[in-house]
């Protein structure tokens, strides 16, 4: 990037940041939803309100869910005490805590777009990847509400955002990118212990590819150093909270999940029976086996890290079909698979607008997103929470979202659409859509003319 077109560049990215939020709050709900993310909720405020992270109501006893997005929510929940306090409690602390999920998720986007830009290429292929990602994965699914995923998602594109400016970085920068890398990587597996594997192989990828350079045992620490704290503070948590450093709180609950289908909590004799969930899965992200590919064809130049990123991907997607409860959520607990796979959609845009330039980018972006918004509008990745819909009785239209009118008697997850909630929802979405328009702009203004003429 030259000084030409640095402005540019800046106004791009803010435009993909504030478009991407306001499009997010446009379906995000808040506080809300089913027992467990309230629960999450409550880690949140126990952890930076309270000190203290029993439950209130049983002293002595915790919450089974990781700490990871808790901490990352830590100065979204201290605004929130504030901002109510100021509001007289117009606004609630437990609102502005969750509007945590909908930042990550964004700021995770954002990255991919840097990620992109760091692999060499154009600024409207980087934006494309970036927005598929927001806009046409299930990751929008997962804004609405305080799901962990967006935590996950910021983590895992932090590591590799800042593992790639470290490979081209040296001396203490390089170390100090090294150490945000693995910052990523431990907070990829604080907010769910099942990215243990996703983060552990990326850091074997990371740490292959440190070997070559001089300072690699100072740049491997860096790196590691994060990963090996976090681990520490876990197995502390864990023997504080459950009794035992490699007790994770969710033994009974997956023991009962096996017991009711005598099987085992996990098992290879699993695997078959999950195939089908499996199945529902990549029929909802059909483009993953392609970006996998894709991936590795992009990244010749990276093959350690290339090689880790799929690694991850596919060994994150077998321990769950080892698991017993993958059908209660076969899409969320999938989504880790999708984000280590967005950087594969980088390498699929970058195919499409050198075979077909701006054209392959608008049919393909076109088709992920009208895919992605039938099942969004289905709510097939979060059944229990759905955004949109209309009751079996008929009355219009309802909705969950923050700016719902009250709570009608006859459905407990929303309330008819009035004048008010219509024009919230385009005043959001337009507004979306211009900061988005005014992003993809500058990225066709600073992109080169020619495909061939981008830089690799």
């Amino acid at each position: 990037m030259d000084n030409a077109t640095a402005p540019s560049e800046k106004r791009l990215q803010c435009g993909l940041l504030i478009g991407l939020l306001l499009i997010f709050l446009a379906v995000w709900k808040g506080d809300g939803g089913y027992r467990d993310l309230g629960e999450y909720l409550n880690n949140a405020e126990n952890l930076w309100l309270k000190g203290d992270l029993s439950r209130p109501d049983q002293p002595g006893h915790y919450y089974i869910h990781p700490l990871g997005i808790a901490v990352l929510s830590g100065p979204f929940v201290l605004a929130g005490a504030v901002i109510e306090k100021i509001s007289g409690g117009a606004i609630g602390h437990r609102d502005v805590a969750a509007f945590s999920i909908p930042f990550f998720s964004a700021l995770a986007c954002l990255l991919l777009y840097k990620i992109g830009r760091l692999l060499n290429l154009s600024p409207l292929v980087s934006l494309w990847g970036a927005l598929m990602l927001g806009l046409a994965t299930p990751m929008i699914s997962f804004t609405r509400l305080y799901f962990g995923e967006g935590g996950i998602a910021f983590s895992i594109c932090l590591a590799s955002w800042a593992f790639l400016h470290s490979d081209r970085t040296d001396g203490r920068a390089g170390l100090g990118w090294a150490l945000l890398a693995g910052a990523g990587l431990a907070g990829a597996t604080a907010c769910h212990f099942n990215n243990l594997f996703i983060s552990a192989i990326l850091w074997m990828g990371m740490a292959a590819t440190f070997f070559i350079y001089r300072d690699r045992n100072a740049r491997i620490a860096a790196l590691s150093l994060v990963p090996l704290l976090a681990g520490a503070a876990l197995l502390y948590m864990n023997a504080r909270r459950f009794g035992g450093p490699f007790l994770t709180g969710y033994e009974a609950q997956m023991e009962a999940e096996a017991q009711s289908r005598s099987a085992h909590a996990m098992s290879l004799f699993n695997v078959p029976s999950n195939l089908q969930y499996f199945g529902v899965w990549l029929l909802r992200v059909p483009w993953v086996l392609f970006a996998m590919y894709a991936m590795i064809v992009l990244l010749f130049r990276q093959p350690f890290w290339a090689m880790s990123v799929v690694a991850a991907t596919l060994a994150h997607l077998f321990f769950f079909q080892t698991f017993v409860g993958l059908r209660a959520f076969p899409i969320r607990y999938h989504q880790s698979a999708v984000i280590l796979a967005s950087i594969g959609l980088l390498a699929i845009g970058d195919w499409l607008w050198r075979r077909w330039e701006s054209r392959g980018l608008i049919y393909a972006g076109l088709v992920m997103l009208l895919w992605n918004a039938g099942h969004f509008i289905r709510s097939t990745d979060t059944p229990s929470t759905q955004t949109f819909w209309v009751p079996p009785d008929g009355g219009g239209l309802n909705a969950y979202v923050w700016y719902m009118a009250p709570q009608s008697e006859r459905s407990v997850f929303g309330s008819p659409m009035g004048p008010l909630q219509w024009t919230v929802l385009i005043a959001l979405l337009a507004s979306g859509l211009a900061f988005t328009a005014w992003a993809i702009r500058e990225a066709a203004r600073i992109s080169p003319a020619q495909p061939e003429a981008a830089a690799r």
